[in-house]
């Protein structure tokens, strides 16, 4: 859901959509930029599925849809169902399925099968993301381009967390020495 806050444009971080556009210029998607935008969370699916978030630009032109695994394992045929109704959705639209997990690892077969995700893969449908190296860099750039300081202190905020739990870089000790070795070597941070 914190995702999915700072990608709707209409959402009372009160930013607009310049947190969106990073993310789609990140993504090579930056055509979409300037399109009427939806954001969604948990967006219901047949066989009482859900898409953890939804994006739909022009009322279903194109369709983002984040499966995000940062802790969970896939469920039976989860991909694959997401993929049928975004196909089934768009009738020849375009759309790209994101599998956002910490460390931008594969899918599991149980969630889709190997040959339908490369075919998803060379399509241009699918694409494997992390917070490791793509999310936090990207909270990164949503920091630096802030102009609202409350919002600005609120991803750095997240920024730390996704630091920790992912990278296990914990900045908050409350010790000198390891203030102190934050502070000379500065790639912890």
């Amino acid at each position: 859901e914190i995702l999915a806050f700072f990608l709707n444009p209409k959402q009372t971080h009160g930013q607009g959509n310049i947190f969106l556009k990073l993310f789609l210029e990140k993504f090579k998607l930056e055509e979409l930029v300037e399109k009427d935008v939806n954001v969604d969370t948990e967006y219901y699916i047949e066989e009482n599925r859900r898409i953890d978030i939804y994006i739909t630009f022009n009322k279903t032109e194109y369709i983002i849809a984040i499966e995000n695994k940062i802790w969970a394992k896939d469920q039976k045929d989860q991909l694959e169902y997401y993929n049928q109704h975004l196909v089934k959705k768009l009738e020849e639209r375009e759309y790209i399925l994101f599998y956002l997990n910490p460390y931008g690892l594969s899918p599991s077969e149980a969630s889709i099968d190997q040959k339908a995700f490369e075919d998803l893969k060379k399509s241009g449908n699918i694409k494997i993301i992390d917070y490791q190296e793509d999310i936090i860099n990207l909270v990164q750039e949503w920091i630096n381009i802030c102009e609202a300081d409350r919002i600005r202190f609120i991803l750095k905020d997240f920024k730390q967390y996704l630091n920790q739990e992912i990278k296990g870089i914990n900045i908050m000790k409350n010790n000198s020495e390891t203030v102190a070795n934050y502070i000379i070597d500065d790639n912890k941070v």
